[in-house]
């Protein structure tokens, strides 16, 4: 893991993780649940938790940054939170619709 030095890398990092969730949030609502794709859906389902953990890791980061990126840490921090809500909610309705395969 590469160590993050300035705000700027920190901020563009949680940005890129946060556009690789989004776009695989729109993956995993386009295939649904079709059984074609179970193993890409099970593949993509562990990296959005990857992905998350990265996040929650990175929080506690943001929130030393100095007052001049508190705005943008805050901005930041609500999309984080934003989408962890919507991940989970679709890993719910996932782990759900498992339930009906059984």
């Amino acid at each position: 893991m590469v160590m993050l030095e300035t705000s700027d890398e920190i901020l563009q990092d949680v940005d890129d993780t946060l556009d690789r969730l989004i776009e695989n949030a729109k993956v995993l609502e386009d295939i649904g649940e079709d059984p074609l794709f179970s193993t890409e859906r099970d593949a993509l389902a562990k990296t959005q938790e990857s992905l998350l953990a990265h996040l929650v890791n990175m929080e506690p980061i943001l929130e030393k940054e100095t007052p001049k990126r508190r705005r943008k840490r805050k901005e930041v921090v609500e999309k984080i939170k934003s989408v962890k809500r919507r991940a989970h909610k679709e890993s719910v309705n996932y782990v759900q619709s498992l339930g009906a395969f059984q």
